[in-house]
């Protein structure tokens, strides 16, 4: 079923986004129009405290990554990445932009 949020998730990737390669399942590599971005959240320090964990997260138009998973690699601005998790999508959008947290490959 049609939502009214259809097609605002290729419109961000495409205003937002840069080039990006992914290498789905370990294989050859796709560019892709993509927002890769460092953000910043709250987790628990060494004793307790609140610290601040700055966390680079890839989004992308569901279609293009639907065959991302965890460990795959990115590559963005030259930097190369590994995907650690999916985070949950909440938009109903058949283009919605999946997040995908990633960790410096080094």
């Amino acid at each position: 079923m049609p939502s009214i949020f259809d097609g605002l998730g290729a419109i961000g990737a495409g205003v937002l986004g840069a080039p990006v390669t992914i290498y789905p399942g370990g294989g050859a590599g796709v560019e892709i129009q993509a927002i890769v971005r460092t953000k910043p959240f709250e987790a628990a320090g060494e004793y307790g405290e609140p610290i601040t964990v700055h966390e680079p997260t890839l989004r992308a138009v569901a279609s293009v990554v639907v065959n991302l998973r965890e460990d795959d690699r990115v590559t963005a601005g030259g930097v190369n990445y590994r995907i650690v998790r999916r985070l949950p999508s909440v938009s109903p959008a058949s283009d919605r932009l999946e997040t995908f947290v990633l960790e410096k490959d080094e």
